[in-house]
């Protein structure tokens, strides 16, 4: 890509690196396991339990699983 003016260079290389460092840091993020709270019980336990059960069921210890 040619630029028109020659000072401008630094303003294409400073967007390329700024989304390569953004690429970088969201695929550091995605490959990491789920750690929150709401990922490891909401997402993943609940719906296991449900499954174990054979259908939906109440489970009065875990609010998370009053929420569809």
């Amino acid at each position: 890509m040619r630029l028109k003016r020659g000072g401008e260079w630094w303003v294409l290389a400073t967007a390329v690196l700024l989304s390569m460092i953004l690429v970088a840091a969201i695929a550091v993020l995605a490959s990491v396991p789920p750690v929150s709270r709401d990922a490891l019980v909401h997402h993943l336990a609940v719906p296991k339990l449900w499954l174990e059960h054979g259908s939906i069921y109440e489970m009065p210890g875990m609010e998370f699983s009053y929420y569809p």
